[in-house]
């Protein structure tokens, strides 16, 4: 205060004081007795307003603070203060032509200005809320509400580049700003940023573990980068304890383990438990990949298990890696076997990644197949006609190929035995023919839909998990491939299955009029022959 005599500023620090204790009644008495005693005074009448207002006395607060100005009309802070009030009152037209008022008296008036431009954008004048704003950056370039809610305010209009450049400057401004964080890493999610929408998400998770935008988001990301049946295979309790066997059986105190594709980083752990000298393990994808090195490190591995986020086919001995593998672990199979494309994957590394002699874990798998009548799937593999409409054209949003089913409760009837199709011999580096055909003999007369197939993997010479197996804990159950048209079969003949390996997977097609009666059930007709 100033050119107020001592008992003027002591009676304000006083009623002041009993304010911002919450004593708004002692305050109240404190200034109208010093009114009365000294007069009018605009300090004094903003705090006696200003008081009532904090006591939740709003209309008395308006008339207070509107008394005043018919006192001192010139006075800035006084209209400024009487545009809060009707604020609380709702009056917000009035609180907008307090704030202008405020602002011809006073142009640096900084918080009139941000409240004005606040008050506009609530009521929907948004160009003249975003002409506001930008006049107080103009003036105060550094102002970090008014950079924040420019920022918002673009965002809402779609104006994102515009929001993304003050997000930016406010972060450079305030690098803690939870609020700049999260929405900035909002609109690189929407951009397809993942990666730096995830940094900038769990930075703000850092600085406020309980924000829950910032959680919500975080969590939103993951589990769209992440695909669901990482859980179920999590809990294959059938699947978990054939690996770690399988891994404590390769492994011992000097192995230097590859393993491709870690996901939690479950497996690559087991190895080392198991007493590996060094572990290796790559991940593709991103988030999973810092995930994993997260959950390596709390278990506290972090000294023997390197995790590089990185395919394996791209990953270089000398530079990812300091020396060639001597262990192999993979377990990149779908429901078909070889969807995540795990071939190429062992090809690269017996050829750039391994020693001559690596184990390898899983170290062979074998496919077997049955062709089934199922009249019920067919009816949607693929799309055409339901309920009289033709519906064809909705199948171009079909995934091709083949799809997990539980043959345990899908309705099918095999018409031919289950016979082994294709195997593979992974840690010798010999498969059968990439086009392998098979005579099935048929059992049962009916229409073929599909072929049905499930997998062996021989994890190595004494543990071998079935696809087969009943649902229980078995993540990948069974696949069924559709054949493009129906085929009448009758008992006795002997079908021709051609089982065509690619690099995505198995494909099948059956030829019902070839009849070779010399072949045996299940006989490849092609040789092996090694991986090239």
């Amino acid at each position: 205060m100033l050119n107020k005599t001592n008992t003027e500023k002591l009676c304000y620090n006083k009623a002041l004081d009993c304010a911002r204790a919450g004593y708004f009644d002692e305050a109240d008495n404190q200034l109208r007795a010093c009114l009365e005693k000294h007069g009018g005074d605009p300090d004094l009448l903003i705090l006696f307003g200003v008081v009532a207002l904090e006591a939740g006395r709003i209309p008395k607060a308006v008339n207070r603070l509107r008394e005043a100005i018919a006192l001192f009309p010139g006075n800035a802070k006084l209209q400024y203060h009487y545009g809060l009030a009707l604020v609380r009152s709702g009056d917000l037209t009035g609180a907008q032509e307090a704030f202008r008022n405020t602002l011809e008296k006073d142009s640096g008036f900084h918080d009139a200005r941000y409240n004005l431009a606040k008050l506009l954008k609530e009521n929907g004048d948004l160009e003249n809320a975003i002409a506001s704003y930008r006049e107080l950056l103009a003036r105060q370039p550094r102002h970090e509400e008014g950079l924040y809610n420019l920022a918002n305010l673009y965002y809402e209009m779609d104006r994102l580049p515009e929001a993304v450049a003050l997000y930016t400057t406010l972060l450079r401004q305030n690098p803690v700003h939870t609020g700049a964080l999260v929405n900035l890493g909002l609109i690189k999610i929407r951009n397809g940023q993942t990666e730096q929408a995830l940094t900038l998400l769990e930075k703000a998770a850092q600085l406020d573990p309980a924000h829950p935008q910032a959680n919500r988001l975080l969590r939103r990301v993951y589990s769209k980068s992440v695909a669901a049946w990482h859980f179920d295979m999590l809990g294959d309790d059938n699947r978990n304890r054939a690996y770690l066997r399988a891994i404590s059986n390769a492994v011992t105190k000097e192995s230097h383990v590859l393993e491709i594709g870690t996901g939690s980083g479950l497996l690559a752990m087991m190895a080392a438990r198991a007493g590996a000298r060094k572990v290796t393990t790559c991940e593709m994808v991103g988030p999973l990949a810092r995930v994993a090195r997260r959950i390596v490190e709390k278990n506290g591995y972090a000294d023997r298990v390197q995790v590089i986020a990185k395919k394996s086919t791209s990953l270089r001995v000398g530079e990812d890696i300091d020396s060639s593998a001597d262990v192999l672990i993979a377990e990149v199979f779908d429901n078909g076997l070889l969807g995540e494309h795990f071939l190429p994957a062992l090809l690269h590394a017996r050829q750039n990644l391994l020693t001559g002699d690596a184990i390898i874990v899983p170290r062979a798998a074998t496919v077997h197949g049955m062709l089934i009548a199922c009249p019920e799937m067919r009816g949607v593999n693929p799309v055409k006609t339901i309920c009289g409409f033709d519906l064809s054209d909705f199948d171009l949003f079909r995934r091709d190929g083949y799809k997990q089913v539980d043959l345990n409760v899908v309705d099918h009837e095999p018409l031919s035995k289950p016979v082994p199709i294709c195997r593979m011999d992974f840690r010798s580096g010999r498969l059968q023919d990439k086009k392998q055909t098979h005579g099935l003999p048929i059992e049962k007369t009916g229409i073929c839909h599909a072929l049905a197939f499930w997998y062996d993997l021989h994890l190595d010479e004494d543990t071998t998990i079935s696809t087969l197996a009943p649902v229980g804990t078995n993540h990948w159950k069974q696949a069924v491939h559709f054949f493009p048209r129906d085929y009448p079969l009758t008992a006795g003949d002997v079908v021709q299955l051609t089982v065509n390996r690619t690099k995505q997977g198995l494909d099948f097609t059956i030829d019902a009029a070839h009849q070779p009666h010399a072949d045996l059930v299940g006989e490849s007709r092609g040789e092996g022959v090694a991986i090239q």
